[in-house]
This record gives structure tokens, sequence and C-alpha cells, in this order.
């Protein structure tokens, strides 16, 4: 029996030989006559690897995100700026996610959630990987260029409806939205020495006329960045363009810069260090929560002048120690963290200018309060002839929302002054808890 297996597989290793040398011979006489492949062909495909390879190879990463956003209300007239953001993004396992600046973790959130007005995602890091991977994009060659002593090669590509996964979204208030998923094209350029990708452009197609858009556009820069040992090519800014049918233009300027390896937790250091931290605080043993109705008397660390930066945190100190029913529940100089959401003017026949706060948690020693706040007042008045105010309502909502407080600032002064007094409370909630750091 050993035998004749050994024979039947004689034999089909002889069959497979010939089979083999004959397969080899139809393919050395095809290639004799078949043509010879495109150049921009074989390019593209050494191009397409060379990027798969680099966008694999990707670690979890996050970066600092600093957004202007500006808008003309029509063709005629200027671009003025709306406001300026800062925000931290990152890639983990594929995905972008965002968060304020020193938020101790990424917001569950949509990224419109947090910001309002226009805004988009994708241009971290799914624009590339959706162009790159599938077969979703058909790509045409557009001819090389040169371009500061370097060969650029540049592809036109196109992505049909029915494979995007590019959607456009537009709020219509009290909660309603119109969207839709749209085809797009674009052009991709690439260094001819190192095959890497330095620019990547697109265009949206076809959009439906419910959205209100007349065109959205948007282009994103490349460059070598170092993230611990290695240099990873990652995006270093972005533009998006966004025309209404009414003629009014929405464009935000996008820059990444402080990347670093993503570690978990968001924690950020600014391109200007925040001042020295305050006194040390005297430890006191902390209650399990902090009460409702505890109030604090606090004091802004450093000035905040308009055009704020959305995103950018503030440091309110207690001025003396928070006490109820005879106990000291948070010493003198305790920490308030929180955050600028906006900043604006509001028509008045006095200038006005205003500014919504977020307030996030306390820090007293080595413990973090995440009880809810409320803004009751601000006091006393700023020195000159200006005086400030709490609105029940953030103006560009023209609605309260939970946990956002608006100071409105009359006078030729649009600036929080540093020590101006606030007076918060704690309001209840079933979630106020305090956790050691």
């Amino acid at each position: 029996m050993s035998f004749t297996v050994i024979l039947v597989e004689a034999m089909f290793r002889m069959v497979a030989f010939w089979a083999f040398a004959l397969a080899a011979l139809h393919a050395a006489r095809a290639q004799e006559t078949a043509p010879a492949l495109p150049q921009e062909t074989v390019l593209l495909a050494r191009v397409k690897q060379h990027m798969r390879q680099l966008l694999v190879r990707q670690p979890n990463y996050t970066c600092q995100m600093s957004v202007e956003r500006s808008r003309r209300r029509n063709p005629k007239r200027a671009f003025e700026l709306l406001d300026r953001l800062r925000l931290e993004v990152a890639l983990v396992d594929g995905k972008e996610l965002y968060s304020w600046p020193g938020a101790r973790k990424f917001d569950e959130r949509e990224l419109r959630d947090m910001v309002g007005g226009t805004s988009a995602t994708g241009s971290f890091a799914l624009h590339a990987r959706a162009v790159y991977f599938g077969t979703t994009a058909r790509f045409h060659y557009a001819g090389g260029s040169e371009e500061a002593g370097r060969t650029v090669h540049t592809w036109r590509f196109d992505v049909p409806q029915f494979l995007s996964g590019y959607k456009l979204r537009v709020d219509a208030g009290e909660g309603a939205a119109h969207q839709a998923i749209v085809g797009y094209h674009g052009e991709i350029d690439i260094d001819g020495a190192t095959l890497d990708m330095m620019r990547l452009s697109y265009t949206a197609d076809e959009i439906p006329p419910a959205l209100g858009i007349e065109s959205t556009t948007g282009a994103i820069a490349y460059q070598r960045l170092r993230i611990g040992t290695e240099d990873f090519l990652l995006p270093v800014s972005s533009d998006l363009s966004i025309t209404d049918r009414d003629g009014s233009t929405n464009i935000n300027r996008t820059r990444f810069h402080n990347c670093r390896q993503y570690a978990g937790e968001s924690a950020l250091i600014f391109d200007n260090p925040p001042a020295p931290a305050s006194p040390a605080v005297t430890p006191v043993p902390p209650p399990s929560e902090l009460p409702a109705g505890l109030v604090m008397e606090t004091g802004l660390e450093e000035a905040v002048t308009h055009p704020a930066v959305t995103g950018d945190p503030i440091r309110l100190v207690l001025e003396r120690p928070a006490r109820m029913k005879g106990r000291v529940l948070l010493p003198k100089g305790a920490v308030v963290l929180g955050r600028i959401l906006r900043s604006g003017t509001l028509p008045a026949r006095m200038p006005l200018t205003y500014f919504t706060i977020l307030f996030e948690r306390i820090e007293a020693g080595n413990y973090s309060f995440e009880a809810p706040l409320r803004l009751d007042d601000v006091l006393p008045a700023q020195l000159g002839a200006s005086r400030q105010m709490v609105l029940d309502f953030e103006p560009s909502q023209r609605k309260p929302l939970p946990g956002h407080y608006t100071i409105a600032i009359t006078g030729n002064r649009p600036v929080l002054r540093k020590g101006l007094r606030l007076v918060l409370s704690v309001i209840p909630s079933p979630e106020a808890s305090s956790s050691r750091k």
C-alpha cells in the first residue's frame, strides 16, 4: 500500500512539473507579445503599496488641533473671523476621537456637538485611509511637475456615491438635521523620490438640494513627523470650504501640531505654558461629595481677552475657605477648572462682549471633585466704566444649555480681568462624586 501511494505521489509530481513547465512557456510567449504596462500604472501600484504600509504602521497618536473659522455672507464681501478653536484629536484603533485640551479622556460626543457651527471630521486620518484602502477610488494620472527641486506626480481620483462613506450633515435646529452620503473626486500629489503623499484634495459631487449646500471642498497637507523614535507621515494642516446656495461661504483652517503617541489619557502641553500654579493647598479631609448649596468665592487666575480661543482652559482660585454648617469643605487656594466655550459680541447701544464658560471640576490637594457648578454672580464691577453681568442664556444658542454660563461686559475693554471675582455654587446631581487624583 505504501508503494502505491508513493507511485501516485510521483505521478502527481511529474504531472505538476510538466504543467508548470507548459504554463511558464505560455507565459514567456505571452510576455513577448503583450504590451508592457504604462509607467504611471506601475508607479501608482508602488505608491499604493507604500502608502498602505505607512498607514498600517501608524501608532495610536494624538495632536493638538487649532482651528480658525471664518465666514463671508456673499462673494462681494471679505471673510470675517468667527472664532478660534483649540482641541485635541486622536487616532485610536482606526477611529478619530476629540477632546478639549487637558481633559482627562476623549469625549464620547461628535465634534459638531462639542463646538457647534461648521465642523468636519476625517482630515486627521480617515480621508487618506478611504483613498488607499479598498477599491472605492478610481485613479487617473494627471502628469508630473517640479516643485522645490523635486518631482511631484499627480493623480486624480473619484469615488462614486454608492461606494462612498463621505457624509454631509446640516443641522436644522431643534435637534433636526438633513444629511446625505455623497460621492467625491479629488487629487493626490506624490513626492517622486520618497513616494510619500504631500497633499490630498477632495470635492463633493451631486449634493442633494435639500442640504442647501452648493459646494464643499477640502485640502490636507502631510509631512514626516517624529513620534517616539520613528518618523511617520502625518497631516499638518487642512482647509475646508463650504458654500451655501445663498452665496455665503464658511472656511475652516486647521493646523495639527504637538503630536505624540497616545497613552490612554489626554494631557496637552500648550505652545505657551500657563502661569505657575497657585500656592500649595492646605490639606483638609475631603467629604465623599460636595453638598448642593455650597458657595465658593473665586478669583480668575489669568485674564481672558476677546476674541478668546474656544477650548482654552481657565483657572479660578478660592479666595477663602468654602464652609457649610461650620465645617470647611474646601480650603482657600483650591482650584476650579473651567473652559472657554465661546466669546463674541452682541448688538447694543453700548459695546457688549460675552464669554461663555463651562466649569468642569474642582481640585483640592490630591482630590478632584466633578460636582456640577452654577455661576451665581460676578463682583465687584471691573475697573473703569465697564461692568459685567451674568446672562441666563447663551447668545449663540438663544437658550440655556446645562453647565454653560455667560458673562457679558459693557464698555470698551472686552476682557475678563485677572482677579475678577466669580461666585459659584454646587447644584444637585446624583452623579457628583470625588475621586483620588
